[in-house]
């Protein structure tokens, strides 16, 4: 949902492909498990009843499209921020690639 939030506030529409971090995991060329295995794993919500209940003076005062637009905002003032990784783009576009070939592989035989 976060990346349909930024997506919208760029006027752009994204392309999202679902691959599962297991998958991502199997890299020889990224250390993908011990980036995202764990806490990234999983898409979420954050359920905010532990830190309401720890601390019940807490306020969230910034919700998450005015954060998004501050991001966007502070690196759009900061240009030095934007670096490009054409490498980690191209493996990407490799995975998505294969991962797509496997999914036209595999229809029907279930």
């Amino acid at each position: 949902m976060i990346y349909r939030d930024l997506y919208a506030l760029l006027n752009k529409e994204p392309k999202i492909i679902h691959i599962a971090s297991d998958t991502l995991a199997l890299s020889q060329t990224y250390d993908i498990e011990s980036s995202i295995l764990g806490d990234k794993q999983y898409s979420c919500l954050f359920d905010m009843s532990k830190i309401q209940r720890d601390i019940p003076d807490f306020q969230n005062h910034i919700m998450i499209q005015e954060g998004l637009k501050m991001y966007l905002d502070y690196m759009e003032q900061h240009p030095e921020k934007k670096v490009k990784d054409e490498t980690f783009d191209q493996w990407c576009d490799q995975v998505i690639d294969a991962y797509q070939k496997f999914i036209q592989e595999i229809k029907g035989h279930f």
